[in-house]
């Protein structure tokens, strides 16, 4: 955990992937558990790992669809790295205060809430789960292509989904305080 803090200069940081220098850094507490596979220990880690590949799977994506890593926002890349990584897992809900999306777009926007009383990680999660719930999978790269088109994250995103983010804001966390089936 020091490593990284010294490495990327985050506080309270498990993971990172650095996009310039192709490195992905994980922190380990404790390799005796990670290596049972039975426990919380070992799930934590490999989804840790599952979040910070996804990293670099979506900006390779975005490259390769001519667009500059920044234009789309940091909320967005966090919450399919929180939903891949969650992948089988159950990501409960539990009541937080909420951040416009509009406002963790940049590094620096995150970093200003990410060290919080908020849970922009969980928050970012909620929305691009709701997005898949709604539209599916395919959503996120029908997103990233439509933004690709009109070099707009917001413009995309609308043709995308039919949605603005601000739209996507009032739907995503009204979603989950309804009780399950």
């Amino acid at each position: 955990k020091e490593d990284l803090k010294t490495y990327t200069s985050l506080v309270d940081t498990l993971g990172y992937y650095d996009d310039t220098n192709a490195v992905i850094g994980i922190a380990v507490k404790d390799y005796k558990r990670i290596l049972t596979k039975w426990d919380a220990a070992y799930t934590y880690f490999h989804s840790t790992i599952m979040h910070e590949y996804t990293h670099y799977r979506l900006q390779t994506y975005i490259k390769a669809n001519n667009l500059y890593v920044y234009r789309i926002p940091l909320w967005f890349h966090e919450g399919v790295s929180e939903y891949v990584g969650m992948k089988g897992l159950t990501y409960p809900y539990y009541s937080f205060e909420q951040v416009p999306l509009k406002r963790l777009a940049s590094h620096e926007q995150w970093e200003t809430y990410r060290t919080g009383s908020y849970d922009i990680y969980a928050q970012s999660y909620f929305a691009i789960n709701y997005l898949v719930e709604q539209y599916g999978e395919d959503i996120i790269p029908k997103i990233i292509r439509y933004t690709a088109q009109v070099n707009d994250f917001n413009q995309g995103f609308k043709k995308a989904t039919g949605l603005s983010v601000n739209e996507l804001d009032a739907l995503y966390m009204e979603s989950k305080k309804r009780p399950l089936d």
